[in-house]
């Protein structure tokens, strides 16, 4: 795009010239100085630089439009994560490119003991300790439940939202999670 831009200074540049030649020859035409034929090429001159500048701007166009089609937009503000393509790489319509989080909420999912199953509802306070960020507690609350025990763990899930506006954390990091439970049921 910028080659394109570039050439279109250029063109512009010769009209000017071509203007500033054609005008100083009329001048000397009309004080009998210069020949008909001479100011008629420095016109023709003129109307060429014209046409290659025309033909400039629409490349400039052309070239605007075929980048501004060609730009990948994400569908939301987010990190990317993951880059499946590769620079000047030929795509087709659907082909993966990018994997691309939103980072400003994460979502912890927490094995609890399945002992503890009524005394954990949704709502319920948690606190939250990572590793990569020591002697931070981020404070959250169980957003959901799902109502399934894992036989094998003897366990059930419950997830955590936390919120991350400053992006400080980055999913996939260890914490550790201190859950509030329900005391009128323990």
């Amino acid at each position: 795009l910028r080659a394109a831009k570039g050439r279109v200074a250029q063109a512009d540049a010769e009209v000017e010239r071509a203007r500033i030649n054609e005008r100083r020859l009329g001048s000397l035409l009309q004080r009998k100085a210069l020949s008909q034929d001479e100011y008629d090429t420095a016109r023709v001159e003129l109307g060429r630089a014209l046409a290659v500048l025309e033909t400039r701007r629409a490349e400039a166009e052309r070239t605007a439009d075929d980048v501004s089609r060609h730009q990948l937009r994400a569908p939301f503000a987010g990190t990317i994560v993951k880059r499946h393509i590769e620079l000047g790489q030929w795509l087709d319509v659907g082909d993966p490119c990018f994997v691309i989080e939103d980072t400003s909420m994460l979502r912890a999912k927490l094995s609890v003991p399945q002992r503890y199953f009524d005394e954990v509802s949704v709502g319920a306070a948690a606190q939250i300790r990572f590793d990569a960020v020591p002697g931070k507690v981020y404070n959250a609350a169980v957003s959901r439940k799902p109502p399934l025990v894992r036989s094998a763990g003897r366990s059930f899930e419950v997830w955590l939202d936390i919120d991350n506006p400053a992006q400080q954390l980055v999913p996939g990091l260890s914490l550790q999670a201190s859950l509030l439970l329900d005391a009128a049921r323990s």
